[in-house]
């Protein structure tokens, strides 16, 4: 089971919005936060837990996907083998994780972003993998676009975070995904 912490503020719910379903359809999802445990197809593939700071992490490997808001309280300590997933205008991600060696995985419209958007319509997007991706499970993703359908209306960070967590995890875009 691959575990995704999602981090940041309680009332920015925009990102769970999207990340719940997407992983419910790519391999079921055990979701545990905002006072409720909740399960979303079987098996469950994913361990999805929310929280308001980065929690100490006992874990070996995983997906830290961090909110734009967050007031973290302690210094942060993510192991090694855990893998960012960040906007990459949200400056104050950074210096939270300075001096833990996690690999960071930006998204936004900078040509040094991990992800970025290539195109955006109503109901698609197309997305861009601008630099080699070493995944949770140790394959390499090599730059390219891939197609993303859209099951509702999504913001860019919105596509841009849940499909950075599904190429982290293993999940071939080859034939796009649909979030």
């Amino acid at each position: 089971m691959m575990p995704v912490l999602l981090c940041g503020s309680p009332d920015e719910t925009s990102v769970r919005e999207a990340l719940f379903p997407a992983l419910s359809r790519y391999g079921g999802v055990f979701f545990v936060g905002r006072g409720c445990v909740v399960q979303s197809g079987s098996p469950a593939g994913y361990l999805l837990c929310e929280s308001s700071e980065i929690p100490d992490i006992g874990l070996p490997h995983g997906i830290l996907v961090i909110k734009d808001k967050i007031v973290q309280t302690k210094p942060a300590s993510v192991p090694d083998d855990f893998l960012c997933v960040m906007a990459s205008h949200n400056k104050s991600v950074a210096k939270l994780l300075h001096g833990c060696r996690v690999t960071a995985v930006s998204c936004g419209t900078d040509p040094k972003d991990t992800l970025s958007l290539a195109g955006l319509e109503s109901g698609c997007a197309d997305v861009s993998l601008q630099r080699n991706l070493v995944t949770a499970g140790g394959n390499m993703q090599e730059p390219r676009d891939f197609h993303v359908e859209f099951s509702k209306p999504r913001s860019p960070e919105q596509i841009l975070l849940v499909s950075a967590v599904l190429l982290l995890s293993d999940i071939d875009p080859e034939n796009g995904y649909v979030i």
